[in-house]
Formats: C-alpha cells, sequence, structure tokens
C-alpha cells in the first residue's frame, strides 16, 4: 500500500499544479494577452486539453494506482484461497488485459481522449470493473465457507464479509459511473476517473482498519464474557487442523 499512498501524493501534487495553472496563472496569461490582442486558452480549454504534458502524466499516474490496487485484490484472493493458482487465474488475465488496455490508451490521449481510443476506456474499467466482481465475490464466498464449517461460527468473519462487500461496492459503483460517463463522452468523466485512483488507495487501508477494528471490539466483549472466548476470537479460529490454516490467510490479508 505505500506504492499506492506514494502515487496518489504524486497525483495530488499534479493536480494542484494543474488547479494553479488554470486558475491563477491562466487567467492572468489571459488578462495580459486581452491588451495585447493576442488569444489564449480558457480555463474550460485548458482542462479539455487532454493531450498536455501533466495531463498526460496525471493520468498515467491515476492509471497506475488502479492497477495496483486491482493487484493488491487479487493477491488477497490468492491467500485466502490457499494459494490457489487456479482460482486466481482469472482476475490475474483481466488485470494484465486492463493494464495493457490502460498503458495503450494513455499513449494515444495526446491525440484525442474521446474521439479514436474510447473503446479502449471503456475496455479498461470494464476489466477493471470484472477484476472487482470476481475476487470479491470469490474472497466473501471462501470467508462465508470457513466460518460455516466452523464449529463455533465468529461474528468477526461476517463483519469481515461485509467490509470487503462494501469497499468492493463502493469502487465497482462508482467505476460503473465512470464507464457509463464514459461511454456517453461526457466530460465530467475525467472527474471522475481522477477519484478512482485515490479511491483504489483509500479502499485498501479502510478494510484494514475496519477489520482491526471489529477485531478489538471483538475481544473486548469475549473478554468481559468468557477468557476462552476471546481466545477463539483473537485467532479466528476453532481447534485448528485445517480451518487454523484458513484463519491464519485470513488474518495475512487484514495486515495488507
Amino acid at each position: 500500500m505505500l506504492i499506492q499512498f506514494v502515487l496518489s501524493t504524486i497525483y495530488t501534487a499534479a493536480q494542484l499544479r494543474m488547479m494553479f495553472e488554470s486558475f491563477v496563472w491562466l487567467p492572468s496569461s489571459s488578462q495580459a494577452n486581452m491588451i495585447s490582442g493576442s488569444q489564449s486558452l480558457t480555463t474550460a480549454q485548458y482542462w479539455l486539453n487532454t493531450g498536455q504534458p501533466i495531463q498526460v502524466f496525471s493520468s498515467t499516474v491515476c492509471f497506475a494506482n488502479t492497477v495496483v490496487g486491482d493487484a493488491i485484490l487479487v493477491w488477497r484472493l490468492y491467500v485466502v484461497w490457499n494459494n490457489n493458482i487456479l482460482v486466481s487465474i482469472p482476475p490475474t488475465i483481466t488485470l494484465l488485459a486492463s493494464t495493457i488496455s490502460a498503458s495503450v490508451m494513455t499513449g494515444l490521449q495526446a491525440q484525442d481522449i474521446y474521439g479514436a481510443i474510447t473503446p479502449l476506456g471503456l475496455t479498461t474499467w470494464s476489466l477493471s470493473i470484472g477484476t472487482q466482481v470476481f475476487a470479491t465475490g470469490f474472497i466473501c464466498w471462501k470467508i462465508w465457507n470457513i466460518n460455516a464449517s466452523s464449529a463455533f461460527p465468529s461474528k468477526h468473519y461476517t463483519a469481515l464479509i461485509w467490509v470487503i462487500v462494501e469497499s468492493g461496492a463502493i469502487y465497482s459503483g462508482l467505476a460503473a459511473a465512470l464507464l457509463v460517463m464514459y461511454g456517453l463522452r461526457e466530460q465530467y468523466s475525467v472527474v471522475l476517473m481522477g477519484c478512482m485512483g485515490q479511491l483504489s488507495a483509500i479502499i485498501p487501508a479502510l478494510i484494514i482498519i475496519r477489520v482491526l477494528w471489529n477485531s478489538d471490539d471483538t475481544i473486548r466483549y469475549s473478554v468481559s464474557t468468557d477468557v476462552r472466548m476471546a481466545t477463539s476470537s483473537i485467532h479466528f479460529a476453532s481447534n485448528g487442523g485445517p480451518l487454523r490454516s484458513h484463519s491464519s490467510s485470513i488474518e495475512q490479508i487484514t495486515k495488507g
């Protein structure tokens, strides 16, 4: 997640520079050009000029952050399923395909983001949604199955499932809205695109924070009723065996 926070910081810095250029520097230069009789870009034209280097760089960082976020989710799927490669193949394929599509789209962005590369944008975000939905669904199903097979089902597992579902729904919902607006060639899709990169960095951290918060509440409640139940809540398992290995895998993904 450190990589995502670095990318988010770089993206924020690029956006701040663009805001300064469009709202501070550009109006000042426009006023000077009006006096001299020459023409200059307006603020709206500046933001719509997606081919300028700062815009291309910003989009590259945004897509990179999104790809890293999807990769983290695929890694969590791999860990929860006890290093099962077969389950990880479909989201890995969609992840690689979205990475290639995003790379080509960014390379062509200097020409026309809403023209020739619109199909690439639709493909990129569709593949990202597919990765999120597949990985989130299989992670939740595996955790539910582990909890259902336990002799002492834990409420912590249920809370963990809801955290993962909520986080996936936030990202997938925003990505779906971006997909629709991008397909309609709405200029506001640029704003949503900027949110996607930042959101992909927030969600993994949100999952860890929520899980640790729920774990702390579970432990406090268990200690007040039964010391043995507190120990069971800490380990998220019952009597060892195969279930213990599954539990350690789930603990690993909540530690990032």
